[in-house]
């Protein structure tokens, strides 16, 4: 086909309903009805994906995929879920902010489809929750070592699960350790309120205040 116009023009009955033509070079398929579509088909006369024309987008068919490199990197969606799959890795980047939006509250984080954790919003509280019943949270540096642990014994655990943590059983508080140093560059208070300090050793009592 060649045309001096760069055009071509598709009728139907007198209707013209598409064209193709050329613009610096870069070549235009344009649909010639206002508000329809070009659809795309695969095998079987099954659509892939349509240009729509009311909307002015590219709208893939549900189950559809737009593949990259290979049929292991593609984005996809059923009509209800989209799915971003990498072979790899996925990389986000963005010049400004990312932002996480999820109407349902929950965001989850999973290993090999296994939830892991979950960050939600209950009624504008933020939880973070351990998914795998008799893990931890853990805390690390930069380099990897341990800073503290939010234990699934309920105890906070600081520089590894060892001694020394925090706990309470809902009326009282409890800080162990192997030694434990209270420091201050002003004063120390202790205030029993109307009970009294007790010293113990090893959970014998040995005086109190």
């Amino acid at each position: 086909l060649s045309s001096s116009e760069g055009e071509f023009t598709f009728v139907d009955d007198g209707t013209e309903f598409f064209q193709i033509h050329q613009d610096s070079n870069n070549v235009i398929l344009s649909s010639s009805i206002n508000n329809q579509d070009i659809i795309f088909h695969g095998n079987g006369a099954t659509e892939v994906f349509r240009v729509d024309g009311s909307a002015n987008s590219l709208l893939v068919a549900s189950g559809k995929k737009i593949e990259f490199a290979d049929t292991g990197e593609y984005i996809s969606s059923d009509g209800d879920d989209l799915t971003i799959a990498g072979g790899q890795h996925i990389t986000l980047d963005a010049a400004g902010d990312i932002n996480l939006d999820a109407g349902g509250n929950d965001l989850v984080f999973k290993s090999g489809g296994t939830a892991i954790g979950t960050i939600t919003n209950s009624s504008s509280d933020l939880v973070i929750k351990q998914n795998v019943n008799s893990k931890d949270i853990i805390f690390q540096q930069d380099d990897g070592n341990e800073v503290v642990r939010i234990a699934n014994d309920r105890k906070l655990y600081f520089y590894d699960k060892g001694g020394e943590h925090i706990s309470s059983d809902g009326s009282e508080l409890t800080i162990a350790g192997a030694a434990i140093h209270l420091d201050s560059a002003a004063a120390i208070e202790i205030d029993p309120g109307n009970g009294s300090i007790s010293l113990d050793n090893a959970g014998t009592n040995f005086g109190g205040i």
